[in-house]
């Protein structure tokens, strides 16, 4: 929770469903050293939310090993709070908590939800974590991948990400899956907090001037980390084609690795006037991303990421920013035809690649009311919190319900 992705992807929708009359517990692994320096601010967060918080550290090494270590804790950490608290609902974000709920749903018929959240022993191996010349990693993505059907096959209800995802699984991971147990829901915006019309002209100039920035400069930004699936180089090469039309682009990172991206731009002959590196916390993001003109990001196009939903996605339109993005990953591609929010290209045709960049200047007029409404039919964070309250409605049967107040 202490992690950005838990503040915007885990405790809005929580604390959306305890108003809806639910009483929540949380069990997080937590990385110490994070943990220390934001334990106190996420801690408040959750009081005001009226949700209690069971944090364990995080075990990193050794690999495999420590994985099996956490899930042991886990399920340990569960069985405690059942036997203080009955506990009706499960809810199990990936596949990590949906190995512990599986085991728990079969010793005591306790209903559980698989928020799957992707393609996890896919994404492993697509990211080059469980590289399958390594035996021991092929027999762990083995073991998941089977456990991905029990899964799918014994869970009450099924959360994917995207449309794309539930199609696969529907008609070539489990076929004959009831399309009735699995509902989409991507990774929602706060759009309260991610609102353009609560800065005004001003508030834009001024992070520019924070920032260095010329007020008249054509500024691009990409938010968040730039690891395993974000593709930097191709971001800077395309950023490096703009340039050549727009002398006086400056491309913002909003992130914390800074080193890195440094390393690359400099590589790529992107002078420091026209780069700008800042980690920012998540509070403040909305501000920084308001001084932009349009968002940027690519992301690697493989198989496991057909079950992706990026955040930044609806934060940016949130915020009424034009995007350039890549298809084939997700829904990203249909939501921007639909949405005409921007341009999603394929990212391994150069031709597509350059004729993005000539299309810039056609998308700075583009309308930021119409965006915004885009993220709001897309990525609404109270739809995302309703389709949840739907779900364990449907999931908790009448007798198993306690009225007040629901646990």
């Amino acid at each position: 929770m202490t992690d950005p992705l838990g503040q915007s992807q885990v405790i809005p929708y929580l604390a959306g469903l305890v108003r809806q009359g639910y009483r929540i517990s949380i069990i997080s692994f937590e990385k110490p050293a994070v943990f220390e320096q934001q334990r106190g601010t996420i801690q408040a967060l959750l009081d005001r939310s009226g949700i209690q918080w069971i944090p364990l550290s995080y075990t990193k090494s050794p690999p495999v090993l420590s994985t099996v270590y956490d899930i042991l804790r886990m399920y340990r950490t569960v069985l405690a709070l059942h036997h203080r608290t009955p506990i009706q609902l499960l809810h199990a974000r990936s596949y990590i908590s949906a190995r512990v709920a599986l085991t728990i749903g079969r010793k005591t018929g306790i209903p559980w939800l698989f928020d799957m959240r992707g393609f996890y022993a896919d994404e492993r191996v697509d990211g080059h974590l469980w590289p399958q010349s390594n035996p021991i990693f092929r027999s762990v993505y083995g073991y998941f991948k089977r456990r991905e059907l029990d899964f799918l096959r014994e869970s009450s209800a099924v959360i994917s990400l995207t449309h794309a995802g539930k199609r696969f699984m529907e008609t070539k991971l489990l076929p004959g899956l009831d399309s009735n147990k699995t509902r989409v829901i991507p990774c929602c915006a706060d759009l309260d907090r991610f609102d353009y019309t609560r800065f005004a002209p001003a508030d834009r100039d001024a992070v520019r001037k924070e920032l260095g920035i010329d007020p008249n400069a054509l500024v691009v930004v990409y938010s968040g980390s730039v690891g395993t699936w974000y593709m930097l180089d191709e971001m800077l090469q395309w950023f490096v084609e703009l340039q050549k039309r727009r002398p006086d682009a400056v491309f913002i990172f909003l992130s914390a690795e800074q080193e890195r991206i440094s390393q690359r731009a400099v590589y790529f002959g992107i002078h420091n006037i026209n780069l700008v590196i800042r980690k920012v916390v998540y509070a403040e993001m909305p501000r920084y991303l308001n001084c932009a003109d349009l968002g940027l990001f690519f992301i690697v196009p493989t198989f496991s990421k057909q079950a992706s939903s990026p955040t930044k996605m609806g934060e940016l339109m949130g915020m009424g920013i034009p995007l350039v993005c890549n298809s084939g990953v997700g829904d990203v591609g249909d939501i921007v035809q639909q949405s005409q929010c921007g341009i999603a290209l394929d990212v391994n045709d150069p031709e597509q690649m350059q004729a993005s960049v000539t299309q810039v200047e056609s998308l700075l007029p583009l309308d930021k009311a119409t965006i915004r409404q885009a993220a709001f039919r897309f990525y609404s964070l109270q739809a995302g919190i309703e389709t949840y309250a739907a779900t364990y409605a449907q999931v908790l049967s009448p007798d198993k319900r306690n009225p007040d107040p629901k646990t």
